[in-house]
């Protein structure tokens, strides 16, 4: 609903900009790249204003943030795919209450 009220708020030479690009993304006349940058700013105006565009933040997180530079310094040759691995093991094998340290971190950070 909110787009609906965005176009209709929009001048006539907006309107027809709009009803261009919409155009040429249903029968695809524009490269990759315009296509991509038009449907991101659709989206972007179809979030809710309220929305801060903090993403969530859980007890995970927070850990490989603060372990995966430390690991990375130490084992420089190894892929960072290896390293992540690696920090997933370690998460799993943490006892509850060292993961509650992580996950108090992460709550207050919200």
């Amino acid at each position: 609903m909110k787009p609906l009220i965005a176009y209709m708020e929009l001048d006539k030479p907006g309107r027809r900009l709009v009803n261009k690009l919409v155009i040429s993304l249903h029968y695809k006349h524009l490269d990759e790249s315009c296509t991509l940058n038009i449907n991101r700013c659709i989206n972007r105006a179809r979030r809710d204003p309220s929305d801060t565009g903090k993403r969530y933040t859980n007890g995970y997180l927070v850990f490989y943030k603060q372990k995966f530079a430390q690991l990375r310094m130490n084992e420089k040759d190894k892929p960072a795919t290896e390293t992540a691995k690696q920090l997933g093991a370690l998460w799993k094998s943490l006892s509850e209450e060292d993961k509650a340290v992580f996950n108090k971190q992460a709550a207050d950070q919200r």
